[in-house]
C-alpha cells in the first residue's frame, strides 16, 4: 500500500509567503468546509501520498459528488490508473459482497470507505474499465461517482487535493 501524510509540499511556502496565497487550495472554501469545523484528510486539506514500485491505492472515488484531482510530482516515476464507471462499480460489490461483508462489515456501500484494493481478475471478469498511464507532472481528476485505483510503477508522490471553489462553481 501507499504512504500517506497529511499536508502538501508547498505548506512552509505559503507561510514565509514564496508564493501568492490564492495558490494555496487548502483555503479554498467550499460546501465541505462550511459543513465540517474539522479538517477532512483529501477534502479540506491536501494530501502527499508516497508509492514505491508495486503499490497499489484503493479503490476511491470523488467526495459528496465532487471531483478529486490527482497530481503526479516532478521525478516521479508513471503511475498507472484503473477507472471503474459507478454503474460498473455495483458489479464488483455484487461479486464480492459476501465475502467483504462476512469478513469487514456488514455494510452495502462498502467500496465508499475508500480502503479496499480490487484484483485485475475481477474487473475483467465483466466489469467495463479504462486504463490511464499519469505521467510526472500530470493532473488526473476523478469525478464524481466514478472510482479509480492506480498502481505505481516506481518510486512516486503525488498530491491529492480538493480545486472547488463555491463562489464561483468553477475548478480551478
Amino acid at each position: 500500500m501507499q504512504i500517506i501524510y497529511d499536508g502538501s509540499l508547498l505548506d512552509n511556502a505559503f507561510k514565509r509567503q514564496e508564493l501568492p496565497a490564492w495558490m494555496n487550495l487548502n483555503q479554498i472554501h467550499g460546501l465541505v468546509t462550511d459543513l465540517k469545523t474539522e479538517e477532512i484528510a483529501s477534502v479540506t486539506e491536501s494530501q502527499l501520498i508516497f508509492g514505491t514500485n508495486g503499490s497499489v491505492s484503493a479503490l476511491e472515488t470523488g467526495i459528496l459528488e465532487m471531483a478529486q484531482a490527482v497530481f503526479l510530482m516532478p521525478y516521479s516515476r508513471p503511475k498507472y490508473w484503473v477507472c471503474v464507471q459507478g454503474e460498473d462499480v455495483f458489479r464488483i460489490q455484487n461479486h464480492v459482497s459476501d465475502a467483504i461483508q462476512t469478513q469487514l462489515r456488514d455494510c452495502k456501500t462498502f467500496l465508499l470507505h475508500g480502503n479496499i484494493c480490487v484484483d485485475m481478475d475481477l474487473l475483467e471478469s465483466g466489469v467495463q474499465y479504462s486504463k490511464l498511464i499519469q505521467n510526472p507532472n500530470e493532473l488526473v481528476i476523478i469525478l464524481p461517482g466514478a472510482f479509480a485505483q492506480s498502481v505505481d510503477r516506481g518510486a512516486s508522490q503525488l498530491m491529492e487535493i480538493f480545486p472547488w471553489k463555491k463562489s464561483d462553481d468553477i475548478c480551478l
